[in-house]
């Protein structure tokens, strides 16, 4: 049980991290008296948060991470995207500021180094065939 405690934290925490910048920002756009954005904001990184707790890799131990990973990397596409939207009136700096969506492919990279390994495939220690150097006779 404890070797899993770092993977999972890493789920957990690194998800948190991911849309905290959401809460914090609708946060300021409530403060703003922006009202529509911070309760899209809001909204969104509340059904992160439940993402992350659903499609947790222990709770699917036989899905693909790509597939795990694809879902929170859309919630994340969405958030940029509505919130840019909402951040200036009528939508000016989605406009002006559409390259900003871009920045979220580093994150996507989990999806291509980890692919079709699954969170069973990654607690299982590797098994390698002994030599005949290594057998004791």
């Amino acid at each position: 049980m404890q070797r899993d405690l770092g993977p999972k934290l890493g789920w957990t925490l690194g998800g948190i991290g991911s849309f905290l910048w959401a809460l914090i920002l609708s946060g300021v756009l409530f403060a703003k008296g922006n009202y529509a954005g911070a309760f899209l904001g809001a909204g969104l990184f509340s059904l992160a948060m439940v993402y992350l707790s659903v499609f947790s890799p222990w709770k699917h131990p036989d899905t693909p991470f790509r597939k795990l990973y694809l879902g929170l990397i859309g919630i994340l596409t969405l958030t940029v995207i509505g919130l840019l939207y909402f951040w200036l009136p009528g939508g000016q700096a989605l406009k002006t500021h559409f390259h900003l969506v871009f920045l979220i492919a580093p994150g996507a990279l989990p999806v291509f180094t980890l692919g079709k390994k699954t969170w069973r495939e990654l607690r299982t220690p590797p098994q390698f065939p002994q030599s005949s150097h290594d057998k004791r006779e």
